[in-house]
């Protein structure tokens, strides 16, 4: 990743973070919960009414970038 493509974006994630209030604390709280064999689903669904589902299950692996992150929520 470009460091300064990613200092661009800061300003944008903090932004977006102030229109949409409810999803950083549903984001923290879901990374306290998360752990092996969970199932994460997202669901993105347009203007038009069109959608598309996944899911994935979390593996021993991904543990270890949910563990990374939750230590920086509880920085």
């Amino acid at each position: 990743m470009n460091p300064l493509a990613a200092v661009k974006v800061i300003p944008l994630v903090k932004k977006f973070s102030q229109n949409h209030p409810k999803l950083m604390p549903f984001v923290h709280t879901a990374l306290g919960m998360i752990d092996e064999d969970s199932i994460v689903e997202i669901k993105i669904k347009n203007a038009e009414g069109r959608s598309i589902v996944t899911n994935l299950k979390i593996t021993k692996e991904d543990m270890k970038l949910i563990e990374e992150l939750n230590k920086l929520r509880n920085e």
